[in-house]
């Protein structure tokens, strides 16, 4: 499960947002960050993919899942994680 967050251009001086994401499995955590995008135009598209990379590697540890939840108030991460899974 993923949730993820965003202060869209939340540094007054550069107008740059910070992405906040965590990721658990069977309720435990297994990923954090927390990064200052490099460019204006960036949004949470990061995030699906690691949700991505991380449902793969649940995958070769042979762990069942039915996917990745993403918590998200994103309307373009939205979509784009569904479309990519």
């Amino acid at each position: 499960m993923g949730y993820v967050d965003a202060n869209y251009a939340g540094d007054l001086g550069d107008r740059r947002s910070t992405i906040y994401y965590v990721f658990t499995l069977e309720g435990r955590l297994i990923c954090w960050k927390s990064i200052a995008q490099s460019l204006v135009g960036l949004s949470t598209n990061k995030v699906d993919k690691k949700a991505l990379w991380l449902a793969g590697l649940v995958k070769e540890l042979g762990i069942q899942q039915d996917g990745v939840q993403l918590h998200c108030n994103s309307y373009s991460a939205i979509y784009l994680a569904n479309k990519l899974m």
